[in-house]
């Protein structure tokens, strides 16, 4: 077995004084690999983005197509499942900005934190 070295300080993230986001909610993000690709990509954007863009995105991901060769059908399942689940769920987190009516997706204040949990995960599991 190799073992990996990391620079996350896991003592820091995971002591209670510490952290704004409960344990249980950052269990519940981070344990659907589509969460952790929707922090993921939106890490480092500046701008807002559609949730159909971000949708076709992930169901690239998902489906191990190019871009270009998404199925529809497969699009419009996850743009269905951000917008009712996903999306909704990160936003309570504040790794993610969400807008309903607009439909617009942005990286929440807590983003980079989301960074730092993501590189955390990566090691752990």
């Amino acid at each position: 077995m190799i073992e990996r070295e990391t620079k996350v300080d896991r003592g820091a993230l995971l002591a209670d004084e510490e952290r704004d986001v409960p344990v249980a909610l950052l269990c519940e993000v981070f344990g659907s690999q589509r969460r952790r690709r929707i922090c993921s990509r939106l890490d480092g954007e500046s701008t807002a983005i559609e949730i159909g863009d971000l949708a076709h995105h992930i169901a690239a991901l998902e489906t191990g197509t190019a871009a270009d060769d998404v199925p529809p059908d497969a699009v419009e399942r996850v743009e269905i499942l951000l917008y009712h689940v996903d999306l909704p769920k990160m936003a309570e987190t504040g790794f993610v900005t969400y807008d309903p009516e607009s439909g617009l997706v942005a990286p929440g204040d807590d983003i980079e934190s989301a960074a730092t949990y993501l590189e955390l995960v990566k090691y752990t599991f």
